[in-house]
């Protein structure tokens, strides 16, 4: 934004010029939200705007499909969010194209749960609603009004006003498999223990009990709930407040102490990491997942081809994948809401190596880490070299400095201690006295700090 007094004085008097960057770029409509507001004091110079725009074509989105999509306006939310358990809105401008696949995809969910409705009453208490972002301005901005490719909805549910985030999906059944999560309630209400074994026996379950369900504890742990839909189980009872604790499957339970002091966010941040398994086989489609994480993660590479099993004959490999899961899960538990742990096959994901400077030679196991979950993030890399151990068989059969060593790089790593991984040859080992040397990034410390002078 800029502005600049005009030179000239205008009917009001000073006249200010200012000039705004428009955040979806297409032709004005109206300038203001509320333009009786400000009738007195502004108005738009006409002569201004590019004539050459043309005007774009509106797509009569909802008005065609009133059967199936309901309206969604700021004074309509409020008796909406009352109807129905669960309102998928989607909010678009009249004139955008960009998400063309979205709408179609939303409009065939819609059909299907109008059609699935006449035979499951459950369905009848979800809605799908369009918010026109242009004539709803003021709801359209709480919402995140946007024109471009990141396509999502908002998910009011249980009538709560913070709506949870869904992406948009390419099919219609995979909306409704998204959308199935809300035919059930976010907490489930228990009256008795015998209930609450039931569900730890096959789910990773959260539970607390709270004084009653309108204390604000309880509001919280309802909220969190519903933006972990479909990741755990949620439990309560009613009858004086305690601690809450998660106990994922087959594992003890932990206890949460920080408190519900905030809005939610810090018992979000304490639950996510712990409803995921300590150590998972990884693949692409958990990305999602572990980018909302916001942690580092934790790869080990392993080679699970079975029949190099037992049988492997480079000494430089380890095939104990029972032993390195032990360590990965001790690891796993100590850093804890720090780092996540996955682990990953060699036939699958060996190329990321040459990304943490482990591919010159591949030795598996291998282990790194990166500093998120997404493509771009920072790699670390841990080699086991001669000074760490005599060889990776050695490193990883003492279970015990195996955890200790990585302990170390863990810490070092979250530190910001630990030297960036870049991808790299081997270095020299042949080199003599009075022969050009060859340097790689493993060996570049002889460049940054060199016993001798050297010339590059």
């Amino acid at each position: 934004m800029k502005y600049e007094v005009a030179a000239r004085s205008d009917k009001w008097g000073t006249a200010v010029m200012t000039t705004l960057n428009k955040q979806t770029h297409h032709r004005w409509d109206i300038l203001v939200t509320n333009p009786k507001k400000y009738k007195s004091v502004m108005d738009k110079d006409w002569s201004r705007e590019d004539q050459k725009l043309e005007p774009e074509e509106e797509l009569p989105y909802l008005e065609d499909n009133k059967a199936y999509l309901t309206p969604v306006t700021q004074k309509s939310l409020e008796k909406l969010l009352k109807k129905y358990d669960a309102l998928v809105v989607n909010v678009r401008y009249p004139w955008c194209s960009q998400c063309k696949s979205q709408d179609e995809t939303f409009l065939k969910g819609a059909k299907q749960i109008k059609k699935k409705s006449k035979t499951d009453s459950k369905w009848k208490k979800i809605a799908f609603g369009v918010l026109d972002a242009r004539e709803e301005r003021s709801l359209a901005r709480k919402l995140g009004a946007k024109c471009d490719y990141t396509c999502e909805y908002k998910v009011f549910a249980e009538s709560t006003d913070s709506p949870v985030v869904m992406k948009s999906k390419w099919t219609e059944s995979e909306l409704l498999a998204e959308i199935q999560k809300y035919l059930s309630p976010a907490v489930n209400i228990l009256k008795s223990k015998d209930e609450l074994s039931k569900l730890q026996e096959k789910n990773t379950t959260c539970f607390g009990t709270f004084a009653s369900d309108k204390s604000s504890e309880y509001g919280l742990f309802r909220k969190v709930a519903n933006i972990m839909r479909g990741e755990l189980v949620f439990a309560a009872w009613f009858g004086g407040q305690q601690s809450v604790e998660l106990k994922p499957l087959e594992d003890s339970a932990t206890v949460y102490s920080d408190g519900f002091d905030d809005n939610g966010t810090k018992f979000l941040k304490w639950v996510k990491p712990r409803a995921l398994p300590a150590l998972q086989a990884y693949s692409w489609q958990m990305r999602e997942t572990y980018e909302g994480l916001g942690l580092p993660l934790a790869k080990v590479w392993l080679d699970e081809d079975e029949k190099d099993k037992g049988k492997n004959t480079d000494s430089s490999n380890y095939n104990n994948n029972s032993n390195i899961r032990a360590v990965m899960r001790d690891l796993a538990e100590r850093f804890v809401g720090k780092i996540a742990f996955v682990e990953q096959s060699k036939s699958m994901y060996s190329y990321e190596l040459r990304d943490f400077g482990l591919s010159s030679p591949e030795v598996y196991p291998a282990f790194g880490i990166a500093s998120n979950a997404s493509y771009q993030a920072i790699k670390y890399g841990f080699e086991i070299t001669p000074a760490v151990a005599p060889s990776v068989k050695e490193f990883w059969d003492d279970k015990e400095q195996a955890t200790a060593k990585l302990t170390g790089f863990c810490e070092k790593v979250l530190a910001g201690e630990w030297p960036e991984a870049h991808e790299s040859e081997v270095p020299q080992t042949n080199w003599t006295e009075g022969t050009v040397k060859k340097v790689t990034w493993k060996s570049s410390n002889e460049l940054l700090a060199p016993v001798t002078p050297l010339l590059l």
